[in-house]
């Protein structure tokens, strides 16, 4: 999915297999600073209108993606984050896809979708793990990169293999 929510790790709704956006509107979201990703918080708030019926409250500006985690942890905040975010093992922070993944994404650009893993495995996974991005994000914005980067071990060979997979 190309969005996630995260929630504090006792949030009542941590163990559904995905949040409509509605379940979010008397939750208070964490907004990100301006300067750094201009119009991100009218774009969230747009879409929480269209698809959940209500206007966010905010809390923030979160300086940086750790400092959103821990206010999401700290402060029982919950925060939009790309998808790669379900990987994430902050203390006291769960993350849930968003239902309405594919309503975000025609409002803001997806990016980092590749999970390292599938680089890493190279051949028929990370055929696969490239089509099935491209075909679940076909319909709107999408920036094509790595949740976290190429980990060290990453054969170069399966850098190139991406490279020509998305050529």
């Amino acid at each position: 999915l190309p969005r996630a929510v995260a929630l504090p790790e006792q949030h009542p709704v941590r163990k559904q297999n995905s949040i409509h956006l509605a379940q979010l509107k008397n939750e208070v979201f964490v907004t990100s600073d301006e300067a750094q990703v201009p119009g991100l918080n009218r774009r969230i708030s747009a879409v929480c209108w269209k698809h959940g019926k209500f206007r966010p409250k905010y809390a923030g500006p979160a300086l940086n993606l750790a400092d959103g985690l821990q206010m999401v942890a700290n402060e029982n905040a919950v925060a939009i984050f790309p998808s790669f975010m379900r990987h994430n093992t902050a203390t006291g922070v769960t993350i849930v896809p968003l239902a309405e993944a594919a309503a975000l994404q025609r409002v803001m650009p997806v990016q980092g979708n590749l999970d390292p893993i599938a680089l890493l495995a190279g051949g028929k996974a990370l055929a696969q793990a490239v089509g099935d991005i491209r075909r679940a994000l076909a319909g709107g914005s999408h920036v094509f990169n790595l949740g976290h980067g190429v980990l060290p071990e990453t054969p170069p060979e399966h850098v190139a293999e991406l490279a020509r997979l998305l050529a």
